[in-house]
């Protein structure tokens, strides 16, 4: 009878001193992107920051997809100050996976269209600061 009380007791022990992973929890990356946006002005020779430009950061995550598994990205948006300067972070885990690759894109910004380029994880690792490149739209 005692074997069993600390067998049990043990195996209360264990399941208690095991934390599981918040599904929804986000790490990140130490590394920092930054950049900026800028857009000409309708003579198309004047270039001004693009202040209050949002910056679309998919994602994209390992592990299993398709119709019974969780979605395959996460999406983040960040917004350029008034020097159309942006600073974004890079997911490193959440959802309980890894992330794999960074999809940043400019979002419609006064009808300038789409545009943007892709990171992976390798050109994130191990590092503090990323300058990215400067977007300029018509």
């Amino acid at each position: 009878m005692k074997r069993n009380i600390l067998f049990l007791l043990g195996i209360l022990l264990v399941c208690l001193s095991c934390k599981e992973e918040d599904y929804d929890a986000k790490t990140y990356y130490d590394a920092v992107g930054i950049g900026y946006i800028y857009v000409y002005d309708a003579d198309g020779i004047t270039k001004r920051p693009a202040q209050g430009a949002e910056i679309g950061v998919r994602t994209y995550l390992e592990g299993p997809t398709g119709l019974f598994g969780s979605n395959s990205f996460v999406d983040e948006i960040y917004t350029t100050n008034a020097s159309g300067k942006y600073q974004i972070r890079f997911i490193k885990r959440t959802h309980q996976r890894d992330a794999k690759k960074y999809e940043i894109t400019m979002l419609d910004y006064a009808g300038s269209g789409k545009r943007g380029f892709d990171l992976y994880v390798v050109d994130v690792k191990n590092k503090q600061t990323i300058v990215l490149d400067t977007i300029i739209s018509l």
